[in-house]
């Protein structure tokens, strides 16, 4: 290895350019900074690049992630408000699993929040139901033991194989976790690969293969999708994210922001030009001054001294370049009404925006509501009944614009319409109002509303004689 290659590879480099690395840790890298951004191995050196400049652009490089907030917008607004959740039957294992979903006190609510953000950023994540082998013989021991059906994930990377019948219903599925064990104070990592059909379940270990009946009755692992996928685009259970393109253009975003910081590193200050002595022209003699704002740069001529600064042309071809990038990310991302973008927009081309945003999200509410009913008919399979659970989550998405919104309403109420339009005018003014107070107080006004609407209903009407003309 030469001294360039050695250069490259002790700060973490690669003297190709970027390590070639699967879809799935490229999100992953890219949603939390880490991998590749970490390492800077993401940056692709120049093909007239030294190894040693390579290192020291990697020193500085810097990660503009927009990946994260993208996803996060992506998600948060369905946990914004609770997802409601009833249930044709009362039970207390089901109770109890809401509020721990996985043995580690984890609310039904925080876990699948997690798992849609995993969705979002590798495509599917897949939620495994599984249930204890041994059950204490009572129910109170059970629920003080916490010894019914619980929930795990796992990334569709580690999904080895699967297979659907002609419906789309998984029969088999093959799968690998891998945790650590710890043993007279020494750990080590353990690898299982579980195999779940209809019928069986068979997991290898070291060690060996054990195998059992399954008692849910169906494969209990459940794929939560990222978005829809339609049966022509491949593979339809472990698809790729619908952020991957966003991923990439954030990628280019990351080399174009580290190859205009090391122009205006190196050029972006202005260098004093000076006339050499004629008696002595050897350039050599010179060698020793170095180029920067601290010396000077020696010609022969017969010019005055000056500070000339290199043309700004291809740092603003740059600059133009990271705009058009973070643009294109927002708009592949169905945020451009919400996200500042500075472009002017119509008020139609918003409306379109928000209305695209909005389909989005409703979309993924959607699967998550599907993948939650799923879950509950497996445990309920496991313990023996039919719970009859749904799953409702909130539609009310984004940010409301109150004074945008009050004009609407002052607008509306100008209209002079009455009865019970006026009524659901202010009381949607009111809710918008007082958003910030407890429910039992909203709710008080609500009523107050109804109630002056019912008063005005049966309000006595006057009778003036000068209004018709004094005519009995």
């Amino acid at each position: 290895m030469g001294k360039e290659q050695e250069l490259a590879v002790s700060a973490g480099g690669v003297v190709a350019g970027v390590v070639n690395t699967d879809p799935y840790t490229f999100m992953h890298d890219s949603y939390f900074g880490n991998g590749g951004y970490y390492s800077a191995n993401y940056l692709v050196k120049h093909p007239r690049e030294s190894a040693e400049n390579y290192v020291n652009r990697q020193r500085v490089a810097y990660f503009l992630n927009y990946v994260k907030p993208c996803i996060n917008a992506a998600v948060n607004p369905l946990f914004d408000d609770p997802p409601a959740r009833t249930s044709a039957l009362d039970d207390a294992y089901w109770t109890a699993f809401l509020k721990n979903v996985d043995g580690k006190n984890t609310s039904m609510d925080t876990f699948m929040k997690k798992a849609a953000k995993q969705a979002k950023i590798y495509g599917a994540m897949f939620i495994v139901v599984e249930n204890y082998k041994d059950l204490p013989a009572n129910k109170a021991q059970a629920l003080a033991e916490r010894k019914y059906p619980y929930l795990y994930t796992v990334k569709p990377q580690d999904v080895k194989e699967y297979a659907l019948d002609k419906y789309g219903n998984l029969t088999l599925v093959r799968y690998d976790i891998t945790y650590t064990e710890v043993v007279n104070m020494s750990k080590s990592d353990i690898t299982e690969s579980w195999t779940w059909t209809k019928e069986m379940w068979q997991v290898t270990r070291k060690g060996g293969t054990e195998s059992g009946i399954n008692s849910a009755g169906v494969v209990p692992v459940v794929p939560l999708l990222g978005a829809a996928v339609e049966d022509d685009m491949g593979d339809r259970l472990k698809p790729f994210s619908d952020f991957y393109q966003i991923a990439r253009v954030n990628l280019a975003i990351y080399n174009a922001c580290s190859e205009l910081r090391e122009r205006n590193r190196n050029q972006a200050f202005s260098v004093l030009v000076y006339q050499m002595s004629s008696d002595d022209p050897n350039p050599d003699n010179y060698a020793s001054i170095n180029i920067g704002t601290n010396n000077m740069l020696l010609y022969a001529g017969n010019n005055a001294p000056a500070f000339i600064t290199p043309d700004n042309g291809p740092s603003e071809m740059l600059h133009t370049e990271l705009k058009m990038l973070i643009e294109e990310i927002y708009r592949m991302a169905d945020r451009a009404g919400v996200t500042g973008v500075q472009s002017q927009q119509s008020g139609i081309a918003k409306e379109w925006d928000n209305k695209t945003m909005m389909q989005s999200l409703s979309d993924f509410a959607q699967n998550c509501e599907e993948t939650e009913q799923q879950i509950a008919v497996i445990f309920g399979n496991y313990i023996g009944k039919e719970l009859g659970v749904n799953v409702q989550y909130s539609r009310n998405f984004g940010v409301v614009d109150i004074s945008s919104e009050l004009d609407k309403i002052t607008d509306a109420l100008s209209w002079a319409v009455g009865g019970k339009f006026d009524t659901a005018v202010k009381k949607k003014a009111a809710k918008m109002l007082l958003s910030d107070m407890d429910d039992e107080e909203i709710q008080a006004v609500i009523d107050d509303i109804d109630q002056q609407a019912v008063d005005a209903n049966h309000a006595e009407p006057t009778n003036n004689a000068g209004d018709n003309g004094g005519v009995e």
